[in-house]
């Protein structure tokens, strides 16, 4: 005998029009709260493609079974046999048919489904090279064509789906195809006055300059919308002086010229300050082996991998760092004292000993500060916390070690190891509190030039001195970092304060 929510289910696929809308209506409330979603999900095999069929009949049933897909699809397990029946298709045909009055709640519910692989795969038909960006190519027309400034904006979380899709190396790669023109049309959208539609296209930059490395003229050709997307939200809200303004391209001098509304989301001025980060360098740890993003940050923090020894230098300044090649050690001590520990050390970066390191441990070094290691090792008794460094040569790739402070505004740069080989160079930073391995290659010397070019470093100067949110300060003082250390492949604008 059927159960009671057998029958619920069966009743969605009556051929009575009352019939199916009562029984449409009343998943509809369950799927209101979590006890409700977990009844349904026991029977989805048929409760999704019956409420699916109804995406297509008039809107007093289909947007009762649009908001009940919406809810469902939160569940990742049901999100992801949604997009095994095809509901991406299916939601993308009823989308654009000329009688759809329920536009909003699909591109809902084509967010929650991009957030998986799968679902990001199917709306850029990956295995139809025919047909394939097609859909993608609607959604970023109808984001930039429809009315952004009433309350009734249908395509608003096609910014959202654009960050989803963006997250894959393949929809980056479609977003920057220069014949589409994807990009330029998105990014025109952030001066929109829904914070909703700033947020999906600040997201989608900065994804998208996870392929700076590969694709940074690509980005460059954007240029003339590009700065003032990223540049503005983290450039506060003064008017700046002629001086300043002279170094800045026209889209950028005349904006900062003017009283102007500050961004006030901190997550999109972190958002651009990090794909200003990834436009000057590409960093090792942005993806993994098939490209796609698999952090949200370029870096780890460093309390994941330390250790219990280590032992400071001498002189009351700061520790050592250790490098001695061919099988010999690795090891940091931070300035607390606390060593980093070996299987930390070889999780975090392994990805530099293809490059030039046999395998790291941590070091722990005497009242002398010396440095020890195995076969090609060498030695320093210094007595001083001054910036000294060694150069080794392992496995043909030369290692520079470098004990420095630098300090830009108020940004804290503790330690660089430089590794080269080629044309490319490895850094390991230490900043406060994070570590980061980041490489420098000539394709993101273009990206510092062209950041240089628009007087890039004194925008973010600015903004930093008026930044209150300790998280975009952060994200502040890492790019700051950066430029400290790339200041000597470019030559910095000259002062202009008074």
């Amino acid at each position: 005998m059927a159960t009671e929510m057998e029958e619920l289910v069966s009743f969605l696929s009556s051929t009575s029009p009352q019939i199916t809308k009562a029984a449409v209506d009343i998943v509809r409330g369950l799927t209101g709260s979590m006890e409700g979603l977990q009844s349904l999900a026991n029977y989805s095999n048929a409760l999704l493609p019956a409420l699916s069929r109804l995406l297509t009949l008039p809107k007093e049933v289909s947007e009762a079974a649009a908001e009940a897909l919406v809810n469902l699809s939160q569940n990742s397990s049901l999100a992801e046999a949604m997009v095994g029946i095809g509901l991406v298709k299916t939601t993308m045909d009823v989308l654009y048919k000329p009688e759809c009055s329920i536009a909003r709640l699909l591109v809902m519910l084509l967010v929650n489904l991009t957030q998986l692989e799968a679902g990001a795969a199917s709306l850029l038909q990956t295995e139809d090279e025919k047909v394939h960006g097609l859909y993608v190519m609607k959604l970023v027309r109808s984001f930039c064509r429809t009315s952004h400034e009433s309350n009734d904006d249908a395509f608003e979380h096609v910014g959202s789906i654009l960050v989803n899709i963006s997250k894959q190396r393949k929809g980056r790669e479609l977003l920057l195809d220069p014949k589409r023109g994807l990009l330029k049309q998105i990014i025109r959208q952030f001066d929109s006055n829904s914070s909703l539609r700033k947020k999906g296209v600040s997201g989608t930059i900065r994804n998208c300059c996870f392929e700076a490395e590969n694709q940074l003229q690509n980005l460059l050709l954007v240029s003339e919308f590009l700065w003032p997307a990223l540049l503005l939200p983290v450039a506060s809200n003064k008017i700046y002086r002629e001086q300043d303004r002279l170094k800045m391209p026209l889209e950028l001098g005349t904006a900062l010229s003017i009283e102007r509304e500050p961004v006030n989301d901190p997550e999109i001025r972190i958002q651009a300050l990090e794909a200003i980060y990834l436009i000057i360098l590409q960093c090792l740890c942005g993806g993994d082996d098939n490209g796609d993003v698999i952090s949200n940050n370029s870096y780890r923090d460093i309390s994941d991998c330390r250790g219990d020894g280590g032992s400071g230098g001498s002189g009351g300044g700061h520790d050592n760092v250790v490098v001695a090649a061919n099988g010999g050690d690795v090891g940091v001590v931070g300035g607390d004292g606390g060593g980093i520990s070996c299987e930390g050390f070889k999780s975090l970066w392994g990805q530099l000993s293809p490059l030039c390191l046999k395998w790291i441990c941590p070091y722990s070094g005497g009242d002398e500060g010396g440095i020890s290691g195995g076969d090609g090792g060498v030695n320093s008794n210094d007595d001083d916390s001054a910036g000294d460094g060694v150069v080794v040569v392992a496995n043909g790739c030369s290692v520079v070690v470098t004990m420095t402070m630098v300090v830009m505004v108020t940004v804290l740069a503790v330690a660089v190891v430089v590794a080269t080989k080629g044309d490319q160079r490895f850094y390991l930073n230490l900043g406060v509190g994070n570590m980061y391995v980041t490489r420098f290659d000539q394709c993101n010397e273009a990206g510092r030039r062209a950041f240089w070019s628009v007087n890039g470093p004194r925008i973010v100067q600015i903004g930093y001195e008026d930044e209150e949110d300790p998280k975009v300060m952060e994200a502040y003082e890492q790019l700051g970092s950066l430029l400290v250390h790339s200041s000597s492949a470019e030559e910095p604008p000259s002062d202009t304060t008074k």
